[in-house]
């Protein structure tokens, strides 16, 4: 299977999950009284990012209905992704994300924005030439939280972002364009505290 075939398969294993755990909402294990009531920290990281060698790591801290995350991340993007033959693309950065959860504290559905600030390195495989730029993205997104047991929980979600900028970049006469709106599949495992 190729890399965009993988992604697509994924994309769609999430959104089964979160049509899924929202239908199965009822049956979810709640969270005591205390998650809404004080603040509470919890910790992410996204396997997915590992995977595509990189890292993802986010605190978030969570009072009633509402969650602030702030994370560090990093991944190689298939060119599959990014389509630009004979070039390798690594991003990095940092975000933040702002949740609201309808249903109940720190489970379920919940809803979302977020910011990030990343670095796109462009490295053209046969002269290893590089570009980089710096860009800042505002999307929205949508996920579900499965709490599971003792403060670990599964979270998946989805967002579309728009680049506050054109992240176009030319390396060895290659042009590497991709677009401003982007969508973005992913899981998050996490602990609360």
């Amino acid at each position: 299977m190729t890399n965009k075939t993988n992604i697509i398969l994924a994309t769609s294993a999430i959104l089964a999950a979160l049509a899924g755990t929202a239908a199965a909402d009822t049956k979810a294990p709640k969270v005591k009284a205390q998650a809404g009531d004080q603040p509470v920290f919890d910790i992410e990281i996204d396997p997915i990012a590992y995977a595509l060698s990189g890292y993802s790591v986010h605190g978030g801290l969570t009072w009633k209905r509402f969650r602030l995350d702030a994370g560090v991340f990093a991944l190689e993007a298939p060119e599959s992704l990014h389509g630009t033959k004979g070039v390798d693309v690594y991003g990095s950065g940092y975000g933040a994300k702002l949740d609201y959860y309808p249903m109940r504290p720190l489970a379920g559905l919940f809803f979302g924005v977020q910011w990030s600030r990343f670095r796109e390195k462009v490295t053209d495989r046969d002269t290893m030439q590089r570009s980089a730029a710096t860009h800042q993205t505002f999307g929205a997104r949508i996920g579900y939280r499965w709490n599971i047991t003792r403060g670990f929980y599964v979270l998946p979600w989805v967002s579309v972002d728009v680049s506050a900028s054109d992240r176009t970049q030319m390396v060895a006469g290659k042009e590497y364009k991709p677009g401003r709106v982007m969508f973005f599949p992913t899981v998050h495992i996490g602990k609360r505290f």
